[in-house]
Formats: C-alpha cells, structure tokens, sequence
C-alpha cells in the first residue's frame, strides 16, 4: 500500500507541475494582450477582444443564512472589473438574514444590476437547486455563473472564466480554491486538507482522465448548452450538483475546463463536531456518485499506511525508506498544489499534515457506514444514485 501511494503522490506532483506550467503560460498570454499595441505581435492583435467584445454575464448565487465574510464575498463581485453583469441573489423567504447583506450591497452599488429574488421552499430535492432554477428564470443573459457563497474572487475573475469559456469546444468552467480557516483549530485542519488533499485529487483527476465534474466554487455555462442537458431541475434530485453538472456537461461532448485562477473559501469558526460532519457529508456524497472512485481512494492516505509501515517494521530498512520516501512525497506534493491555489496559509500549516490526513482517514473509514447528511442545519438520506430526501432529524446549521 506504501507504495500504491508513493506513486499516488508523484502523480499529484506531476498533475500540479502541469497545471502550473499551463497557467504560466496563460498568464504569459494574458500579460501580451494587455501590453501596448506596439509590442504586439500583428497576430496577437487580431486575437484579441475589445471591451464592448465580452458577453455581459448573469451571476446566480443562492444564500442561505448568515456567514462569516458574507458581505465581502458579495461585494467582490460587484467589484469586478467587467462591462456588464447582472448579481441575482436567491434566498427561501425575505426574512432570511442573507437577504441584508443583499440589501447592503445593492446600496452601496446603486449603478449595478443587483436583485434579491424570494424563491420559496424546494418541494423536493436540492434546496440550493430549486434556487438556482428560480434565479435562471430571472437571468436576463446567456452567460450564466454560479458559484457558492462563501466564494471571495479577485476583480479580474469574471474576464477570466469568461475568456476560458471562449476556447472551442469548451461548454463549462469550473476553478480550484483554497479554504481560509475560520479562526478555531478544527477550522485550521479542515483548511488544510482542502487546500492540499482534496485540490490534489482534482489536479490528478483532471491529468488522468480530464475534468468529468465540476467544482460548485465556480460554474461558468451557457444558457444554452443548460438547456440541452435538461436544466437545473434535471439535478435538482442530487446533492452533488456540482459534480452532476460537470458530468452532464462532458457527456454531452463538451469539455470542462479548469481555469488557471483561483477563488477562496473563508470557512466558519467550527468546533470539531461541525467539521467532521461536513467531511463526512462530502465522503458519503463522493461514495454513492462514484463507489469504485470512492474506494479507490484507500491509495491516498499515505500518511496512515507509512505510519504504519514505520511502526511494524523498524527494523526493515527497506521498507523504512519506502516509507520515508512517501512521507515526504506527500509534503511535496501538498506544498506543490497549495502553491496551485495560491495558498499561504496551507503552506505555513504543512507541519499538520499528518493530524489532517488522519482525520481524512477516519472520515473516509466513516462514509462507508450510513447514508445519513447535514446540509445547512438539516438532516437528508442519500440513496445509491445520490439523490436526497429530507428526514425527520435536524441538526444545528454549519
């Protein structure tokens, strides 16, 4: 298993490697369309696209609750440096309390086209996709964005993901993000882990077979190719939309993109009983969606297996310095894609690593026993194709 995992761990390395050198260059491409005239070359000229030239864009973004960092996730996207957009908030009732920090941002952006849309209970499934179907109904433009609430981006994400989109045969992209902990230790572990570990999992996917999912942190679609595929209410069943929908996308022959930027996640002061429960959700989601994949993914707790390697066999050089070879892939590797999402704080916190990978390990140990999620303060039962039902338990909201 040691060294099932050594080569899990290179190919991560490998998998962040690629992308960095292909947003390097993306970034060499981005940096010539904005030189002077005189320093481009005729044929970067005739490739690029004038202001009045981007497709004005309707973001949809469902709220629930209150959040830390809320206003300032919103107010970045009005902050974005894009000719035209539209920010459509979707909320269960008028009284939920996202809905002032809508109200906030509308005043202090009164030249924007920023609307609270009161959507009402889900009568099954997904809550969050009975918004978005709400929210796309109101969406005046053919470019729809949806990303989650807790996303904070920099002013130039919008013309990014946009020129993304433009490349042929692209019909949806998504981005990596880095989490920033909330402020308690639990908070700290969890940041860690998706910033190194889970980010990797995606990159390595990404290189072996191509994006065949999204990530809800960023969802760029036409309204078009939406429709094609059935629309939200074709996803509104599932708890993973996110993965659905990218999934849907690549199968109808299109490709998904991972785009070069990175957006950040800024997650809640936690105590360790919230963040298991969130874990543990995203384990069992990944379980009833892909079971092979999810029990594939015993190759990467390394950690644990050199640990383990170490302990019963001291005396065995050999399998000693497998281990230690392991170990220290896994730091590599996890330096190397929290460096892809831009994360310092992931790098300042690799010493946690081996506290992180254990919890992951529990976790994933843990998905295999129940079907049983918290999602927003409510208790859901996931059958074997992912779809969700609401029951009777309730739990405080994360």
């Amino acid at each position: 298993m040691v060294v099932c995992a050594t080569a899990y761990y290179l190919g991560v390395c490998c998998s962040a490697w690629r992308f960095r050198r292909d947003r390097k260059r993306d970034s060499l491409r981005d940096a010539q369309s904005t030189a002077p005239p005189v320093l481009l070359e005729r044929k970067a000229l005739s490739a690029l696209k004038p202001w009045s030239a981007l497709k004005p864009l309707s973001v949809l973004k469902p709220l629930g609750g209150s959040a830390p960092g809320l206003d300032e996730n919103l107010r970045t996207h009005a902050l974005q440096d894009y000719p035209k957009f539209e920010l459509l908030f979707g909320v269960t009732n008028a009284s939920d309390p996202a809905a002032e920090a809508v109200r906030r941002l509308a005043a202090e952006f009164p030249h924007l086209s920023i609307e609270l849309v009161e959507c009402g209970h889900s009568p099954e499934g997904n809550p969050k996709v009975f918004v978005l179907e709400k929210l796309a109904e109101k969406a005046r433009y053919d470019l729809l964005l949806v990303n989650d609430s807790d996303i904070r981006v920099g002013s130039g994400y919008f013309r990014k993901i946009v020129a993304d989109l433009s490349e042929n045969g692209v019909g949806l992209v998504s981005c990596l993000y880095r989490a920033q902990p909330g402020g308690t230790f639990a908070s700290l572990i969890e940041a860690l882990w998706i910033s190194t570990e889970y980010q990797g999992q995606v990159l390595l996917g990404r290189s072996l077979q191509g994006m065949k999912f999204a990530l809800g942190a960023t969802m760029l679609l036409r309204r078009s190719d939406l429709a094609r595929i059935g629309g939200f209410t074709r996803i509104r069943p599932f708890l993973a939309d996110d993965y659905l929908l990218g999934n849907l996308i690549s199968s109808s022959g299109q490709e998904v993109a991972l785009s070069g930027t990175a957006v950040e996640t800024l997650l809640p002061a936690d105590s360790w009983k919230a963040v298991w429960r969130h874990l543990l959700r995203w384990s069992r989601t990944i379980r009833v969606m892909r079971p092979g994949g999810h029990a594939g993914l015993i190759v990467t707790h390394g950690t644990v297996w050199s640990l383990a390697a170490l302990a019963a066999g001291s005396h065995t050089p050999p399998l000693a310095a497998a281990a230690a070879c392991c170990l220290t892939l896994r730091f590599v590797a996890a330096w190397l894609v929290a460096d892809c999402v831009d994360s310092r704080e992931a790098k300042r916190s690799l010493w946690l690593l081996p506290l992180a990978d254990l919890l992951a390990f529990l976790v994933w140990l843990s998905s295999f026993f129940g079907s049983c999620v918290d999602w927003r303060g409510k208790q859901f039962s996931l059958d074997r194709r992912g779809r969700m039902a609401r029951t009777h338990g309730a739990v405080r909201a994360r």
